[in-house]
């Protein structure tokens, strides 16, 4: 009830309920499901593998397994909990952040656009529903995006990353060199060798990353370092950042973000599954930061001529230069058509 009420379990898996007092509930021995109310509630789980459940509060919660508390409406804002022997977290349906600690955790995070960070040790993470943000930390993790536009960052150690319903992101910005990704393939090397599955953009490291896109639209992101990145199909978004970076954005219409470095725009004919010879790169592309070092490589593509062709070929509209290379053009932004020089391409 309303007042201060003592839960206590037996040697089986238990589920006991709090209300609005300050409650303590001692689950005892077995896997237990404590869920606490509105009130400041002991969770203490004994022994056995125990989840602390919101699911029943009316605001988020910020846990943390590490330090043994959670706030409701956020830190010095609402009522705080104790957590003693758990293990697990479930969250409200309200946005959270949820925080395990150096052993295996298990966090859901339910409704909301949620926080979640596994910390140390092999956790599963668990987004639920809502635009969520997950951490593995230390250890071999396995995130999962649920339902929602999500991001996950696997950490150290050797993730599954799942993202599932939704177009998600993985991240690693955190990490200490760089990474080898093919979405694709759904694989990652690097010093982790992540899995994944169902993701469909990249936020890459501030090293040197080679990462390939899918054949439907990827939004790739590298930071430093001189990275290659390849889009293949779909209309991509590519947006590197410092370094000397080689971009390909592959069929159909792309944004193309070179950043401060020389870098290198590469449009080629390719082979499409290992049969006949196509102008994979058709499409409408635009290079949104064309300066001065950087290169428009066009040594592979099958209606690339000289430089006086490709001059004699080209538009001006507005602050934009469009070269035409058959069924496809080219966006120059903010070149004049009289700046165009032989030394901007590589034939």
């Amino acid at each position: 009830g309303a007042a201060f009420d003592i839960l206590e379990g037996g040697a089986g898996d238990d589920r006991l309920f709090a209300d609005a007092g300050g409650d303590s509930l001692f689950g005892g021995e077995g896997s237990d499901i404590l869920v606490g109310g509105d009130g400041s509630d002991l969770f203490n789980g004994g022994a056995g593998v125990d989840l602390a459940s919101f699911e029943a509060a009316s605001l988020g919660v910020e846990a943390n397994l590490a330090t043994g508390r959670a706030n409701l409406g956020g830190a010095g804002v609402g009522v705080t909990d104790s957590l003693v022997q758990i293990e697990n977290l479930l969250g409200t349906r309200f946005n959270d952040i949820l925080r395990g600690d150096a052993g295996r955790n298990e966090l859901f995070g339910a409704d909301g656009n949620d926080t979640l960070f596994g910390e140390g040790g092999a956790d599963n993470l668990s987004a639920g529903v809502g635009s969520d943000l997950l951490f593995g930390g230390a250890g071999s993790d396995t995130l999962r995006g649920d339902v929602g536009n999500d991001t996950l960052d696997g950490g150290a150690g050797f993730n599954a990353l799942r993202g599932e319903a939704g177009i998600d992101t993985v991240s690693y910005t955190t990490a200490t060199s760089g990474v080898d990704l093919q979405l694709g393939s759904q694989g990652v090397t690097n010093d982790r060798a992540d899995s994944l599955s169902g993701i469909e953009n990249v936020r890459a490291t501030a090293f040197n990353d080679f990462i390939e896109g899918t054949g439907d639209a990827n939004r790739i992101e590298s930071f430093a370092g001189d990275d290659t990145i390849e889009g293949f199909g779909g209309a991509d978004r590519i947006i590197a950042s410092v370094g000397n970076d080689t971009i390909d954005g592959g069929e159909g219409d792309d944004l193309l973000i070179g950043g401060t470095g020389a870098d290198l725009f590469v449009f080629t004919a390719s082979t499409v599954d290992g049969i006949g010879t196509n102008p994979f790169d058709s499409g409408f592309d635009r290079i949104d930061d064309f300066g001065t070092g950087d290169k428009v490589d066009l040594r592979g593509h099958e209606f690339a001529g000289s430089f006086a062709e490709i001059r004699a070929d080209a538009s001006q509209f507005g602050a934009e230069t469009h070269l035409r290379l058959g069924e496809d053009t080219v966006v120059l932004e903010d070149v004049a058509l009289s700046q165009l020089s032989v030394d901007m391409f590589l034939l």
